[in-house]
């Protein structure tokens, strides 16, 4: 459902890495975060942001043992809020942060209902994915 409050929705996408430690999981690599930021924009005419991309929706269909649909299905998906627009200027006091943390081993992507109606009601909204516990987070690098 679309977002309730009465604000527009932008969301981008980070990735934060930790050069002072190494990943607990894998020893050869720094630790990493991937993780999507909403917040209340200026009202824009940029394109609504996909769901996910095409090969995290093949994996976490293969991961929940889908079958019989395409593999980019849920790539195909828009949601409300925008590809990053300028943000509302935040009030002086700034705008409240809200962190997400999906668990199951569920991605990010799963709580962007949840985000955009936050962000729509004038918050600042954080998910973070779980690396080796999400089925798919897409680094920039092109790993997957």
């Amino acid at each position: 459902p679309a977002p309730t409050g009465a604000l527009p929705v932008s969301v981008r996408t980070a990735h934060l890495r930790d050069t002072s430690r190494r990943d607990p999981w894998n020893p050869d690599r720094y630790r990493e975060l991937a993780l999507s930021l909403w917040y209340p924009a200026l009202p824009s005419r940029a394109p609504r942001a996909s769901y996910v991309t095409a090969r995290e929706s093949a994996l976490i269909l293969r991961f929940h043992r889908v079958e019989g649909v395409p593999a980019d299905l849920l790539a195909r998906f828009r949601v409300h809020a925008r590809t990053a627009p300028p943000p509302l200027p935040a009030p002086a006091r700034g705008l409240p942060l809200v962190l997400l943390s999906p668990g199951f081993a569920l991605p990010r992507s799963s709580l962007t209902g949840l985000a955009e109606e936050l962000a729509s009601r004038g918050y600042a909204v954080a998910a973070v994915d779980h690396a080796y516990e999400a089925p798919a987070i897409s680094h920039p690098d092109g790993r997957v």
